[in-house]
């Protein structure tokens, strides 16, 4: 699940009851287990950029923040929480728009935005295509998941304006867009077809396992959301000066993903779902010995999983 979605969701169930954090891997949150002892229900976070394997590059001891991506093995670290799940949020994107090498099956197919002569040159939607094609395979492949309904998020555009993240880009604005100030150069689509393309088939071969699958479309409303960026003001420690208008986090736009999940939830809420008696138990095994565990106790039978896939 989105970062930002998960904490939002996490901050509504505040209103409700306090979550107990019994799992966190590191400070910027790539792995985090919240707990809700009195209604019994569990939120996982779990970080994977492209959601298949990925290997960075490391140049003369630096890494470069290229990847070998392979589109035929899946990231694993995601795939085995999956037995103890009964919701998962999947979404990836953003992280294929930089010099990416892509192979298949052992072979080299191609790179994304690379400067290498003679190499075939890969379009992001079609890596993208590829990485989710063989995530939802995974999940209908589980073969010790129960039922699981499986939402995907579909792609929020960056709204950096006079340059990149990397090369001065700001987004400053203060008020939303009308819908004639939008400019949209159709790549957003792009995108965002290129994740459901795979969609209507995870879900006829879902339908044999009693697996659902759905999604949470939020690109066409987010560009009219220019003003819903922190840009400078965000807790920018790894990259000083530089603007955050990717990730949604102030009040507003968000919030609107967060009902789009509420909705489908619902509609999914007369799906049969497994009791996941044995599933909290497995976290609280896993994590029982690891120093950063806090309260392990309070993960008890019953667990239902909102997992957050990729931060995107």
């Amino acid at each position: 699940m989105d970062r930002n979605l998960v904490k939002l969701s996490r901050n509504s169930i505040l209103q409700e009851e306090t979550p107990h954090e019994v799992y966190s891997e590191d400070e910027e949150g790539k792995t985090i287990i919240w707990h809700l002892p009195r209604n019994n229900f569990t939120i996982m976070v779990l970080w994977s950029q492209f959601l298949v394997s990925a290997s960075e590059i490391v140049v003369n001891g630096t890494q470069t923040g290229s990847f070998h991506l392979h589109l035929d093995k899946v990231d694993e670290s995601w795939v085995q929480k999956l037995p103890a799940l009964d919701y998962a949020v999947i979404s990836t994107a953003n992280w294929f728009f930089r010099s990416n090498y892509v192979y298949e099956g052992g072979h080299f197919l191609g790179c994304i935005y690379c400067p290498d002569p003679n190499v075939t040159h890969l379009g992001p939607d079609i890596v993208i295509q590829g990485a989710i094609r063989l995530a939802l395979k995974s999940i209908n492949d589980c073969n010790n998941c129960s039922r699981i309904v499986t939402l995907l998020r579909t792609f929020s555009p960056p709204q950096f304006e006079n340059g990149t993240w990397n090369m001065g880009g700001t987004c400053m604005r203060t008020r939303p867009f009308a819908p004639e100030e939008i400019n949209n150069s159709g790549l957003d689509l792009v995108y965002r077809n290129a994740q459901l393309a795979e969609i209507d088939n995870a879900r006829k071969l879902g339908e044999e396992k009693g697996r659902a699958f759905d999604v949470i479309d939020v690109t066409e409303a987010m560009p009219m959301r220019p003003d819903g960026h922190p840009g400078l003001h965000w807790d920018n420690r790894w990259n000083k000066g530089l603007s955050d208008c990717i990730h949604w986090c102030l009040p507003g736009p968000v919030d609107t993903w967060n009902e789009f999940l509420l909705e489908l939830l619902r509609r999914h809420s007369s799906f049969p779902l497994s009791s996941r008696r044995h599933a909290s138990e497995d976290v609280k095994n896993q994590y029982s010995n690891n120093e950063r565990v806090l309260n392990s106790n309070k993960v008890t039978n019953g667990f239902n999983g909102l997992l957050r896939l990729s931060r995107s």
